[in-house]
């Protein structure tokens, strides 16, 4: 695929493809919310090239603070069927099918830089930082994670 769409920053610079993520419905997520891709796995043209079909993602700037759409650097479906995003600099952000939520993730009044969320054999949510620890999602935010 040779989409300027799926690593190039609205600002310049490339983002990179930091996650992909299948949904329920077969279409496919490249580490952002602008689209989301039909990908047929069976028919790629002469050159190998993967045949698919680009499909209007989710979001406007009013959801995401300005910005059209997110770039995340990690997607997961919960056990509802929930999909959830984390961001650098953002919090996570919660697809429901229908409506996002933001969560933010803080310390005190600081923004928390996130790297990545793991589901739990539980399905608890929990989220990595590069470096204020672990945070775990206890139904209505996310708290930093204390053994």
């Amino acid at each position: 695929m040779y989409e300027r769409d799926l690593t190039e920053t609205p600002n310049g610079g490339s983002f990179g493809i930091r996650s992909i993520f299948e949904d329920k419905e077969g279409s496919f997520w490249f580490c952002n919310t602008l689209h989301r891709y039909l990908i047929n796995r069976d028919n790629a043209d002469e050159n190998g090239k993967i045949k698919y079909k680009k499909i209007e993602g989710i979001g406007n700037a009013k959801i995401f603070g300005g910005d059209e759409y997110i770039y995340f650097s990690y997607i997961l479906e919960d056990n509802n069927g929930d999909i959830w995003m984390t961001t650098w600099d953002k919090g996570v952000f919660k697809y429901d099918g229908k409506s996002i939520t933001q969560y933010s993730v803080k310390d005190g009044s600081k923004n928390i830089n996130l790297i990545s969320m793991y589901k739990d054999k539980q399905g608890n949510l929990w989220l990595g930082t590069p470096e204020n620890g672990a945070y775990r999602f206890n139904g209505n935010a996310f708290e930093k994670f204390i053994p």
